[in-house]
């Protein structure tokens, strides 16, 4: 009878942590649900990963946070070409919604862009609003320009030698002749505006999560042959990035891509405090 007893109440506790884990489950399809509704039409579904919303949380929110490493994250996306500053719109908040909840977790975090976004990257970084102020230190803002000096390229290095994690966050991204397309076709690299920060994959040697919501992001060589058959994304075998990211976010607007990584990564430390808690 003893026995019995037990064995129903090893039962239950199973059962619990199946119920739990499949409830966290369904947090992170949720938020995937509703980030990837494809707001625009524009043939984005067809760009999403089942199961890498997860995987980027819990890599970004089991990371353990070190004084000699940082996480990095990357954006900017200068497609509006004729404009002063040509940066979009989609990136800079849900870079730093990431930049955030980085430092919540305790990392240091370096946002990088290109020269021509510094000001829009600068004025988002400013306005941030932070839990405490030692969570404000510990985010920082680097530009490069499209040619790096020695100077430049000693920085990127560094970068490089710190980088823990590698974000990024509609980043624009290279196609198969190494340039930078907007959706219309325009190379942003003609004009001027690309710095090479896509290195930072080659020479950081750390883990890749991307975020994009269109095809020609960083990371989005992940899915590049979805990208080129896709009869929504014109031209998708030119301006489609060919650098896969590790794990891929892909959103109706890249924003929201941002904040579901923020929300991903909060939940991942409650789940994996379930599986401690019920091995």
């Amino acid at each position: 009878k003893i026995e019995a007893t037990v064995v129903q109440h090893d039962d239950r506790l199973l059962e619990r942590k199946k119920v739990r884990q499949t409830t966290m489950e369904a947090v992170y399809d949720q938020i995937q649900a509703i980030i990837g509704t494809d707001a625009g039409n524009r043939g984005m579904k067809s760009l999403i990963v089942p199961g890498d919303l997860k995987l980027a949380g819990e890599t970004l929110g089991l990371l353990k946070p070190s004084s000699e490493s940082e996480v990095v994250v990357l954006s900017g996306f200068p497609c509006c070409v004729h404009e002063d500053p040509p940066t979009e719109t989609d990136g800079p908040p849900g870079t730093f919604a990431i930049a955030r909840a980085a430092a919540a977790l305790g990392h240091r975090v370096t946002v990088v862009t290109d020269v021509c976004n510094e000001a829009v990257f600068a004025a988002a970084l400013k306005g941030l609003a932070m839990r405490e102020l030692k969570e404000r230190r510990r985010i920082a803002l680097e530009v490069f320009p499209p040619t790096f000096s020695e100077q430049d390229e000693k920085r990127f290095q560094n970068l490089a030698d710190r980088c823990k994690l590698l974000i990024s966050c509609e980043r624009a991204g290279p196609g198969k002749d190494g340039k930078c397309y907007t959706m219309r076709g325009i190379d942003m690299n003609e004009k001027g505006l690309i710095a090479p920060l896509d290195r930072l994959v080659r020479e950081s040697n750390s883990k890749l999560i991307s975020i994009g919501d269109g095809g020609n992001e960083l990371g989005m060589g992940k899915v590049i042959d979805n990208i080129i058959n896709n009869p929504k994304i014109a031209d998708g075998d030119r301006i489609g990035c060919v650098i896969a990211a590790d794990y891929l976010i892909a959103a109706s607007v890249s924003n929201w891509g941002g904040y579901a990584l923020a929300a991903a990564a909060a939940v991942a430390p409650a789940t994996e405090g379930e599986r401690n808690n019920h091995k």
